[in-house]
């Protein structure tokens, strides 16, 4: 396949964001309330073990003789509905943490969930086989938004983290 090595590397970096993530929970106290902590180090979790997995599974049908086209369109279908899926439970979790007063309103968590619905879009539209000269960029672009969404939510627990006076 001839993006196998880019697939890697990005599967690679996921797993160093969910280590960086448990090395986080595990030796840190948070300024936030403990809820919102919680969701932040698990959205991070479940996000790079989805970019993780996505990143390795086009690999994968190939080796059934399924030809690279169609792997891309079934890594693109179950990729999509898994970013749904993760898009709803974290729609639905984040509402809770806003009414609670636990977690400030963010303008950034629409500009996230607005890059998902793109995301997820351009994935079905590959899914239907009229650009599959694209597929291949555009599901590497949706696990690239994977990485970011580590990276800010990393960043995020970064700055909650509070610091011993000394």
């Amino acid at each position: 396949m001839e993006h196998a090595d880019l697939l890697q590397t990005i599967a690679q970096i996921s797993i160093a964001f969910a280590g960086f993530a448990g090395v986080v929970a595990a030796f840190s106290k948070f300024r936030l309330d403990p809820e919102a902590a919680i969701f932040r180090i698990r959205l991070m979790v479940v996000v790079a073990l989805v970019t993780l997995l996505f990143s390795l599974f086009p690999l994968l049908p190939p080796n059934f003789g399924l030809s690279e086209s169609d792997s891309w369109r079934i890594s693109a279908f179950l990729f999509s509905l898994t970013i749904i899926s993760i898009s709803i439970w974290s729609w639905v979790r984040l509402r809770f943490l806003y009414q609670a007063g636990l977690l400030n309103t963010q303008k950034i968590t629409i500009v996230w969930y607005l890059a998902a619905v793109i995301l997820i879009i351009a994935l079905f539209v590959t899914i239907s086989g009229r650009i599959d000269s694209f597929t291949p960029a555009i599901y590497i672009t949706a696990l690239f938004f994977g990485l970011a969404l580590c990276s800010f939510y990393f960043i995020m627990l970064i700055v909650a983290v509070e610091l011993e006076k000394g």
